[in-house]
């Protein structure tokens, strides 16, 4: 997957030179913005392989879930409420059908590919427990959301923690390059 991960950072590298080189030399880039499209990249191409632009939309509809489940949170949590049909949980479980539905999809449309990707992956081991179809369905779906909310999320915020501390401390990013040069002419001998 370091292939991967290898080929999303130089096209959003690549976009932000594009825009400095347009701007004239100096561009404000808001990284953030950036980073987190780069998990979302990443973990797509893992998750889905070829089908990248389905993963792109998976991960749409996540965030979009994530949103309409923090409208239902409220101070005193009664657990009844989220069997009630109210705008938000109707939102809530269309959005959740949605990602099942293409969860689904994407696991018929890879059944015979040749490439190996992590849906590939989470299926064997679902099909490994030997789970009833409906539990192997929602073991696939829980897989699926876990390594979006937690990869992605994760991803970005250390990726923009690390600029932000290598700009504000110079020193180490110079350290930083040095290591990864050095490493970089020790491999390629």
């Amino acid at each position: 997957m370091a292939g991967i991960m290898v080929e999303s950072a130089m096209t959003m590298v690549k976009s932000w030179e594009d825009r400095i080189e347009r701007e004239g030399g100096q561009a404000d880039i808001r990284v953030d913005d950036d980073l987190t499209n780069f998990s979302a990249d990443t973990i797509s191409k893992a998750c889905f392989g070829s089908t990248c632009s389905k993963g792109k939309r998976f991960f749409e509809l996540i965030r979009s879930l994530q949103r309409a489940i923090s409208r239902t949170t409220i101070i005193v949590r009664i657990p009844i409420l989220r069997y009630l049909p109210t705008k938000t949980n109707i939102e809530v479980w269309k959005l959740e059908k949605e990602i099942e539905k293409l969860i689904l999809n994407l696991v018929a449309e890879g059944s015979g590919k040749s490439e190996r990707d992590l849906l590939q992956t989470i299926l064997e081991g679902a099909y490994a427990e030997q789970l009833a179809k409906e539990t192997a369905i929602r073991y696939v779906v829980d897989n699926c959301n876990n390594i979006y909310v937690a990869g992605h999320d994760t991803v970005a915020s250390v990726a923009t923690w690390t600029l932000m501390l290598l700009a504000a401390y110079p020193e180490w990013q110079t350290r930083a390059r040095a290591e990864v040069n050095d490493n970089f002419s020790r491999s390629s001998t």
